[in-house]
């Protein structure tokens, strides 16, 4: 949905998964992960096999190929400018005083924005 760009979507999944009870900082902490994991798949040689990129990204293969074929999804920019947005949010979850679902939907907008984070 981010690589996509469906916001309202990924707004959706998001209100679906604090319905559950998923904890905000712990959907953040995945989400810089998925960021850093992706950034790193756009460093590997083209062509490196699946059991290769899982060894370097420190993934299962299957999940390091898919890992793969979604960084070719983003801009470089846009995942560092995602990384920067995501830091943001957590200092504003730890900083206390803040509505946590209102900094998660804001920073899910900005990660699946049309536009440049």
């Amino acid at each position: 949905m981010l690589a996509s760009r469906q916001p309202a979507r990924a707004l959706e999944f998001l209100d679906s998964l604090l319905k559950e009870g998923e904890a905000p900082a712990q959907l953040l902490g995945a989400l810089a992960w998925m960021y850093r994991k992706l950034l790193e798949a756009q460093e590997l040689p083209s062509g490196t096999a699946g059991w290769q990129a899982g060894s370097r990204l420190k993934m299962r293969s299957d999940a390091a190929e898919s890992a793969v074929r979604q960084s070719k999804k983003f801009p470089r920019s846009q995942l560092t400018n995602g990384l920067a947005a995501l830091y943001e949010a957590d200092s504003r979850l730890k900083s206390g005083g803040t509505n946590q679902r209102a900094v998660m939907e804001f920073l899910v907008s900005q990660l699946a924005s049309p536009a440049p984070v």
